[in-house]
């Protein structure tokens, strides 16, 4: 949600100051409002229309399922790789799906639709329903005037900006994505500094080693000769 919000407002960050940014997402918020109010009062269904379409999907499936009921309100539903658990009364199944989302899953629709219950409405959570979009856009954004009629009060206290330093480079405008929106992970290779071959380190080298390859350089121990002009003395 968080993402998606932010994802939405970034026209309005881009290189606003607070207050205009503040008043900019505030006429967004405001003409959405209205919006789904709009749309909210033109439905005459019960559910909202994401969820209507989403039955018609779940009801219509070509999955095979065979129901095997135990008393009207509990049943064995198995398909082609489980079986599962079904409760109607208390909106549960053992796939976890229906008590995650509040919507019923497919082992679920299953039931329901062998018992010739088209009562959907009763078998989804109150939050899905359209007089709860109704509620919650029920109440209205105040409009505002632009900033040259705001009045200026005297009795308040001035608030400086924290101190800071702007860091180095060009500022990022686009978010970083994670592993799950399928941001590209960057390989970087190493090259060994023992068989000079790429791809691992020197600590982590396991290839043999052979003293007629060219690339590998001699490693000498111990005490080195050096000879230097007019003497007769080793360096160690």
């Amino acid at each position: 949600m968080v993402e998606s919000f932010n994802s939405w407002i970034e026209e309005a960050r881009s290189n606003k100051p607070v207050v205009d940014l503040i008043d900019m997402i505030r006429g967004m918020l405001m003409e959405q409002c209205s919006q789904q109010k709009l749309n909210s009062n033109s439905w005459k269904s019960p559910l909202i229309p994401c969820v209507e379409e989403y039955i018609r999907d779940v009801t219509t499936t070509k999955e095979h399922f065979i129901i095997r009921r135990s008393n009207p309100t509990n049943a064995e539903v198995e398909g082609i790789k489980d079986r599962l658990e079904v409760n109607i009364e208390n909106h549960m199944c053992t796939c976890g799906f229906w008590q995650l989302s509040g919507l019923p899953c497919v082992h679920a629709a299953a039931f329901v639709g062998m018992s010739h219950q088209n009562l959907w409405h009763t078998y989804i959570d109150e939050h899905y329903y359209s007089y709860r979009y109704i509620m919650a856009y029920e109440r209205a954004i105040s409009t505002l005037p632009g900033k040259e009629q705001w009045s200026i009060p005297t009795d308040s206290i001035f608030v400086s900006p924290p101190v800071s330093i702007r860091p180095w480079g060009r500022p990022k405008k686009r978010r970083i994505k994670n592993f799950l929106e399928g941001a590209k992970k960057s390989k970087t290779n190493h090259k060994c500094g023992r068989c000079n071959s790429w791809g691992h380190h020197r600590s982590t080298c396991k290839e043999p080693l052979s003293l007629d390859d060219e690339n590998i350089q001699p490693i000498f121990f111990g005490k080195i000769p050096i000879r230097h002009p007019n003497s007769q003395t080793y360096a160690t």
